[in-house]
C-alpha cells in the first residue's frame, strides 16, 4: 500500500511538472501588471477566474503567498459560478503551491480532485 502511494505521488508530481512547464517562471513584472490590469477591468466571472489562475501561476515560484491567494480566490469564484474549467485550473495551481512547499499529501489530494 505504502509503495503504491509513493508511486502515485511521484507520477502526479511529474504530471503536474509537465503540465505547468517552466513558462510561468519566465513571467515578467510587466506581464503580471497586465494580468492585474485586465483583472481589474473584467467583469465576466469566468474570465476573472482564469485571470486569477494565470496570476497564481505567475507567482508560484517567488511569491507563494500571492500564488496561494489568487488560486484560492479563483477556486472560490469558479465554484460559486459552477465553472469546472476554472475550478480545475485553480486546483492545479493549489496543488503546485503545496508541491513547492514540499507538502506532498495535500498536493496529491488536491491534484487528484482536479
Amino acid at each position: 500500500m505504502h509503495r503504491s502511494f509513493f508511486k502515485l505521488t511521484i507520477i502526479i508530481f511529474l504530471m503536474l511538472s509537465c503540465i505547468t512547464g517552466a513558462s510561468a517562471q519566465n513571467v515578467t513584472i510587466e506581464q503580471v501588471d497586465s494580468l492585474k490590469s485586465l483583472l481589474s477591468k473584467t467583469s465576466d466571472p469566468r474570465a476573472r477566474a482564469l485571470l486569477m489562475t494565470h496570476l497564481a501561476e505567475a507567482y508560484r515560484g517567488e511569491f507563494p503567498d500571492s500564488n496561494y491567494s489568487y488560486a484560492i480566490r479563483a477556486l472560490d469564484l469558479s465554484r460559486s459560478i459552477q465553472y469546472p474549467l476554472g475550478e480545475t485550473k485553480a486546483l492545479i495551481a493549489l496543488s503546485i503551491y503545496f508541491t513547492h512547499r514540499g507538502d506532498l499529501p495535500p498536493a496529491l489530494e488536491i491534484g487528484l480532485k482536479s
